[in-house]
């Protein structure tokens, strides 16, 4: 058995009252949510590895770093994604700053599950915030991702 520990978190009251709900207390939610995270993130990330080229993924990963989705909810639903790289087109053609064919990551994108998109999305932001916004090793963090 592994050693368990004690830690504090802060949560959404909806989100607390959801695992309440479904788990019977937010205790017993909260384990649940947290034990199936990571085998969650590790599926859905083998996954998505080889859907996208190296331009995609930098050109997604610039347009993430300017354009942070936070929101969990807005985070699963690849609509509101898609609707922001093409309003951001206008501003910033990503397809001729990485080389890519707009029409070919959209139908990528559009391909995904809402549990791949959110992890796609998740790991751009992990990469951003562990890196404070360098772009120090993204071939590293590319590779992980192709």
């Amino acid at each position: 058995m592994s050693e368990k520990i004690h830690q504090s978190m802060r949560l959404l009251v909806r989100d607390l009252d959801a695992l309440k709900r479904l788990y019977g207390t937010k205790t017993a939610g909260m384990q649940q949510a947290i034990d199936g995270f990571i085998p969650l993130r590790q599926y859905t990330l083998r996954e998505i590895q080889g859907t996208f080229t190296k331009s995609e993924l930098i050109a997604l990963t610039d347009f993430l770093r300017r354009m942070p989705i936070e929101d969990p909810l807005l985070r699963i639903n690849k609509e509101a994604l898609i609707t922001l790289l093409l309003d951001n087109s206008e501003l910033h053609d990503l397809s001729i700053s990485h080389e890519i064919v707009y029409d070919d990551l959209i139908y990528k994108l559009n391909k995904l599950t809402a549990a791949q998109v959110y992890f796609l999305q998740s790991e751009i932001a992990r990469y951003w915030k562990v890196n404070k916004g360098k772009r120090y090793n993204i071939d590293q963090f590319i590779e992980t991702m192709i």
